[in-house]
């Protein structure tokens, strides 16, 4: 947080407003995840005669509960790292158009469900992607382990 340039310490202090802003964030995504915990008990609990309710209601907010799982997830990321990972926002995203996906399945409306299918997968393959060429891939560090022993050969 302090770097000193010759005799004079310079202190980040956007550095130090964004750590505490996302700390708070992280916070109150937090408090949001408990309280929908809660909510979602409750919304089954006055739904019991109706099914059909219950199940629409447990889909729903188990797929918000996911989706605040992943944006403090990747907030406690960007903390740690002070990066974002694509692989974090791939799987916000995929998990946001499941919910949306699931939510339209079970309400019948069957004119988005093409379109989101392919964004799906198409995120799918983006996110298998991202792991397959990272830096770091062990995968990949051992094929050119191999090449290398190839070619002492």
């Amino acid at each position: 947080m302090v770097s000193r340039i010759g005799n004079i310490a310079q202190i980040d202090f956007l550095g130090i407003a964004v750590r505490i802003t996302l700390t708070a964030l992280k916070f109150f995504l937090a408090t949001a995840l408990i309280l929908s915990i809660i909510d979602l008990f409750i919304k089954t609990y006055r739904s019991y005669p109706h099914i059909d309710e219950i199940f629409e209601n447990v889909i729903g907010g188990v797929f918000s509960i996911f989706i605040l799982v992943e944006l403090v997830k990747g907030i406690t990321d960007f903390i740690n790292i002070r990066r974002i990972r694509i692989t974090t926002v791939i799987d916000f995203t995929i998990i946001f158009i499941l919910r949306e996906l699931t939510i339209s399945l079970y309400q019948h409306e069957v004119k988005n469900l093409i379109s989101f299918s392919i964004a799906t997968l198409l995120l799918v393959i983006c996110r298998v992607a991202s792991i397959r060429f990272s830096p770091g891939n062990p995968f990949k560090l051992k094929l050119k382990q191999n090449e290398k022993e190839v070619q002492n050969v």
